[in-house]
Order: structure tokens, then sequence, then C-alpha cells
């Protein structure tokens, strides 16, 4: 849905979005708050850190150096907002220095 949206430092607007605040505005229209930091949805009290192998779509994938984040898709792929010039996308996850996380909803 918000594929295309340019990157604004800060966003979490459907007009600009940075990556947390693209993961916390997808979230929030399932009914899930989360903070608008890496670090702070990293270290969420509902999250629990998975294996890769257990990925599923909906899950977040988050850089280990905790510096960017996105919503994995599966089979490799991630949506995101990347930098400053760019816009939301769908695209490989371009490294292996990741850990995924699960949100308990419930």
């Amino acid at each position: 849905k918000y594929v295309g949206v340019p990157y604004i430092l800060g966003g979490e607007l459907p007009t600009g979005l940075d990556c947390s605040g693209h993961t916390r505005l997808v979230f929030a229209e399932f009914g899930i708050l989360l903070p608008h930091s890496v670090v702070a949805q990293s270290y969420d009290p509902r999250v629990r850190r998975i294996p890769r192998s257990e990925a599923r779509p909906g899950d977040l994938v988050i850089m280990k150096n905790l510096s960017h984040e996105g919503i994995y898709a599966g089979s490799g792929m991630f949506y995101h907002a990347p930098r400053p010039g760019d816009r939301v996308k769908l695209a490989p996850i371009f490294t292996s220095q990741v850990f995924f996380i699960r949100l308990a909803t419930n």
C-alpha cells in the first residue's frame, strides 16, 4: 500500500515515511501501536527474536546495528523506506547482518 511513498526523515504519514515510521504506520492499521524508533521497536516488551528460518511475512527485519528496519515479505525480501531521495519499496534484504522479531499481539 505504501510502496512509492517518499522517504522523509522522521516521517510517519502516508505522504512521507522513514523506516520506523513505515513500520509504525503499517502496524497501526492492524491496531498495534509501535514507537517511532528502530531501537524502541527492537526492545518493545511485546517482541521476541526469532530465527531466520522461522521468519514469515509481517515479521520485522532489523539491522544488527539498529540503523534500519523493514517488514519481511518472505523469500529474502522486505518492504522498507531506505534513505533520503528514495521511496518505500520491496527489495532484497541487502545484508546478512539482520535479526528478525515477531510481535505478540495478544
